[in-house]
């Protein structure tokens, strides 16, 4: 009777091991991109529903509606870092007030050493018409890595209160904010 092989010789687990050491050290780095990607698409992809969901509170319950980053007292600083608010501004000061306003949703502070940097001021307010009231701007979303700015997003909000996102139009690998290849400066 032949004797049968049931295992695996010690040459033979020693390439099986080296051909997985390489292939993980070949998809490490672009699975940290793909990582580093995925968390600026998720942030700027909530801020962009929060922008939509501000503009539509303000249409429906004919309000004014803000976004913006508050301190404990409920005036709106500078600093997206640190959350925001969104609420319905029923005395039209871009201020929470306690006992008078609705807060409608509030998003907490980036984790990570990320940057959020708004370039229209401390707030969004959003009129009873969509429209806004005040500044348009953009959010610049950049991530605390090598070359930020490759990695770097951004979303546009027009007068008429719409977002759109930043994208890469000439196809350098780095998003531009309009057509004249303009890029997101990090710094």
């Amino acid at each position: 009777m032949p004797k049968l092989n049931l295992g695996f010789t010690l040459l033979e687990l020693l390439i099986s091991l080296s051909i997985a050491a390489i292939v993980l050290l070949l998809g490490i780095p672009s699975l940290k991109e793909t990582l580093i990607e995925s968390r600026v698409d998720n942030h700027l992809y909530q801020l962009n529903q929060d922008v939509l969901l501000s503009r539509n509170h303000a249409i429906q319950y004919n309000y004014p509606v803000v976004i913006c980053p508050t301190d404990s007292q409920g005036n709106c600083v500078d600093q997206w870092k640190i959350g925001y608010r969104v609420f319905i501004d029923k005395n039209n000061n871009a201020q929470f007030d306690l006992n008078l306003d609705k807060t409608i949703r509030i998003r907490q502070a980036l984790t990570t050493n990320d940057q959020l940097i708004f370039s229209g001021g401390r707030y969004l307010r959003f009129a009873e018409t969509g429209n806004l009231k005040g500044l348009a701007g953009t959010f610049r979303y950049c991530p605390n890595v090598t070359n930020s700015e490759h990695y770097a997003r951004a979303l546009i909000i027009s007068l008429g209160g719409r977002p759109r996102m930043s994208r890469d139009i000439d196809n350098d690998g780095k998003d531009e904010l309009n057509n004249n290849s303009s890029h997101i400066s990090c710094s």
